[in-house]
């Protein structure tokens, strides 16, 4: 019942399952949910179950813990000031996945769900389109994870890398672009597995602003010191001093500065990131955090609790890192 693509072993074709449409419900692993040919038209909402159940046959005594997500395209409306019109949601998880839009190609989730061992689980994964004109389209890789399986993402992590090297971007960060694409209110935590390295576990993982001819690969919303009207990023610093990343920051557990020795910093938010940050904390893990607001923060007229707004901040990208564990 699904359709050819690719070779397998001894001649024979793969076979995968597609859907195409909204309003269906997902059985198989590895499905691919594509959008419909048509336009989507806007407003409107687009969705899809994903049911599992060891009564199936297709699953029959596999109960199910986990779904990954690949997006093998993703393209929405673009946010602004850091709020989606089209939204791409996930319900039913166990774990909390945030809301995200515009382009995610490449990206990946994994969600915890509860086991279907115990009882039939219904995950929806939905897109709520505002009234952009944008052609949006999407290819999604939705594979069910057995309990128990190696390969796993620990718990209540959205992302999960297990290579030594690789790259690791914000949702919607996208290579050589300008303009605000950092999105509110992601809270979410990126693992890393350690790796074999010159024949042992790694005991470092280093990491690298991406290299970019545009734009920024590291621009997050900082603390204002001192607002200056009509230059929004002033005052995006790096650091934790005076709480200037306590509202949107990417957080490194013991990261540690390579140009400055004795220069340790847990979070990093602003218009900067050193050449190479180190850290030796096991199991390595990114924390990454953003607030509700794209406007620039001043607590210097507030509190921290409470803090002022000013200006909006157009210049916010998210990040782009490589990483590298020794």
């Amino acid at each position: 019942g699904g359709r050819p693509s690719g070779s397998c072993i001894l001649g024979k074709v793969c076979c995968i399952n597609a859907i195409t449409s909204c309003g269906g419900t997902v059985t198989l692993n590895n499905t691919y949910w594509q959008s419909p040919s048509t336009p989507v038209s806007a407003p409107s909402t687009c969705a899809l179950t994903v049911r599992m159940d060891t009564k199936l046959v297709e699953q029959l005594a596999k109960p199910i813990c986990q779904l990954r997500l690949d997006f093998v395209s993703f393209t929405t409306a673009q946010p602004t000031l850091g709020a989606c019109s089209d939204s791409f949601i996930v319900g039913g998880s166990t774990s909390v996945v945030p809301v995200i839009c515009g382009d995610n190609s490449g990206q990946h989730m994994y969600i915890d769900v509860p086991s279907s061992a115990i009882t039939p689980s219904d995950i929806q994964l939905m897109f709520n389109f505002g009234t952009s004109t944008t052609t949006r389209s999407w290819n999604i890789k939705i594979a069910m994870l057995p309990c128990g399986a190696s390969y796993l993402a620990p718990s209540e992590c959205l992302q999960y890398f297990t290579a030594s090297t690789g790259r690791v971007k914000s949702f919607n960060w996208v290579a050589n672009t300008v303009g605000s694409r950092q999105l509110n209110n992601q809270k979410y935590n990126i693992c890393f597995r350690t790796e074999l390295t010159s024949g042992s576990r790694a005991t470092q993982m280093c990491l690298s602003p991406c290299t970019v001819t545009t734009g920024s690969a590291f621009f997050l919303t900082g603390v204002l010191a001192d607002p200056v009207a009509g230059t929004p990023a002033t005052g995006s610093l790096i650091g934790t001093i005076n709480n200037r990343c306590a509202y949107d920051f990417l957080a490194i557990p013991g990261g540690q500065d390579q140009a400055t020795p004795f220069d340790f910093n847990d979070r990093y938010c602003g218009s900067a990131f050193p050449a190479s940050v180190c850290t030796g904390i096991r199991p390595f893990r990114l924390n990454f955090g953003t607030d509700g607001t794209e406007a620039l923060i001043n607590p210097a007229a507030g509190t921290i609790a409470q803090p002022v707004t000013a200006l909006n901040d157009p210049a916010n990208t998210g990040f782009c890192l490589d990483y590298q564990e020794k």
